[in-house]
């Protein structure tokens, strides 16, 4: 809605017309939906042997697989005492055969910072 134009006065004898509108706004410009992926159902295999595996998944109607995540445990024994190493790069895994020696650095709270052959 806009009133009546006018002039005002610039101070050198010009004139300039103006005229106040007023904007209301009575709906939102638009509307949307958005579909998003949610997570249903994590499948996960575990296995005490050097054979890694996906498991199998049943995906039903509308259903996708979303992002894969591995992750290898090896477990050292030395001095009556057990170290607990973790990677996810399966070629690092590999290299891991039971029986083989390998030199540790562990930090203070006995965690494994650091394994080599």
């Amino acid at each position: 809605m806009c009133g009546t134009p006018y002039t005002v006065d610039q101070g050198s004898g010009v004139g300039e017309v103006v005229q106040d509108c007023e904007y209301e706004v009575y709906d939102s410009y638009c509307d949307y939906q958005v579909l998003q992926w949610t997570v249903v159902t994590q499948s996960a295999a575990q296995d005490d042997d050097l054979q890694p595996y996906w498991p199998d998944l049943n995906l039903g109607p509308g259903q996708r697989e979303g992002d894969r995540e591995e992750r290898y445990t090896v477990i050292f024994a030395s001095g009556g005492k057990r170290y607990t190493y973790e990677t996810s790069d399966p070629d690092v895994f590999s290299q891991f055969i039971p029986g083989s020696d390998w030199t540790l650095e562990v930090n203070t709270f006995g965690g494994v910072t650091r394994v080599s052959p």
